[in-house]
């Protein structure tokens, strides 16, 4: 998103900053809601809810181009941080409650080392496909 941002809608760093806010900001709001909900009624289905959200707002994310409004993307970026919001607190209850005891701290670990890995591949990844993407319209303008 931020390759989109400076790259592709020409904003600046501040203001591609400050439209990316809207995923952490409303993640931080439904993070607790969720864990307290999770508490209470179990956390399979707010897993679900929380992983169905998310998907819609990637899919809302994966239909913008050059001219989509920003109100649309910052849209999409609030549902897929509510999604995810909705999701991480249920899931960590759910891996840290299925550890016994003596071993939740290796439990904790795995999770935080699974979740570190998949974001530094999903940039590395989404940094490829975009330069590479970036690269052959660059190359397809020229000719």
């Amino acid at each position: 998103m931020p390759f989109y941002l400076i790259q592709g809608r020409g904003m600046n760093p501040a203001q591609a900053g400050l439209l990316l806010t809207a995923q952490p900001v409303i993640m931080a709001i439904a993070a607790p809601l969720s864990g307290t909900l999770s508490d209470r009624f179990g956390s399979r289905r707010l897993g679900i809810l929380g992983m169905s959200v998310l998907s819609g707002g990637l899919f809302l994310l994966s239909n913008i181009d050059a001219g989509t409004g920003l109100w649309f993307v910052a849209i999409g970026l609030a549902v897929a941080g509510f999604g995810t919001g909705t999701f991480i607190s249920p899931n960590t209850s759910a891996l840290m409650g299925s550890a016994p005891r003596t071993r939740q701290g290796v439990a904790s670990g795995v999770l935080a080392t699974a979740r570190n890995f998949g974001m530094v591949l999903g940039i590395g990844l989404a940094g490829a496909i975009f330069t590479t993407h970036l690269a052959q319209n660059t190359a397809n303008a020229l000719y």
